[in-house]
């Protein structure tokens, strides 16, 4: 067994722990930058989509899964550019917003992996 296949739920752990800290957004950008953590949502996001793909090349998920998987990872991908693109033109309750939404979906993404399989 290896470490990629728990990474995920580590950071969906992570990001539950984030989520839960308070409600508002300021619980969820991290201190440092919003840069930071939109860069943190992203990363997060990868390694999400890469170990839906790994689990599928392993047996682990059938395809309908994976693309269920696929389909909350594009969401997840699109809320991440959104952030992105809304800092970037100075937007930063607007980019909150998007990051917020991204993070719920990292998480989503993360619970419907770890149920069907991928994590246990």
């Amino acid at each position: 067994m290896s470490f990629s296949r728990f990474l995920p739920l580590l950071l969906a752990a992570t990001l539950a722990a984030c989520a839960s800290g308070g409600s508002s957004s300021s619980a969820i950008v991290s201190p440092n930058s919003l840069d930071e953590a939109i860069a943190q949502v992203q990363g997060q996001a990868t390694a999400l989509e890469q170990s839906a793909a790994l689990a599928l090349q392993q047996g682990l998920i059938d395809v309908p899964t994976a693309a269920a998987a696929l389909k909350i990872g594009d969401q997840l991908t699109a809320a991440v550019s959104q952030a992105r693109q809304l800092e970037a033109a100075g937007n930063i309750a607007g980019a909150n917003t998007a990051l917020a939404t991204a993070t719920t979906l990292a998480v989503q993404l993360a619970t419907y992996l770890n149920q069907h399989g991928v994590h246990k």
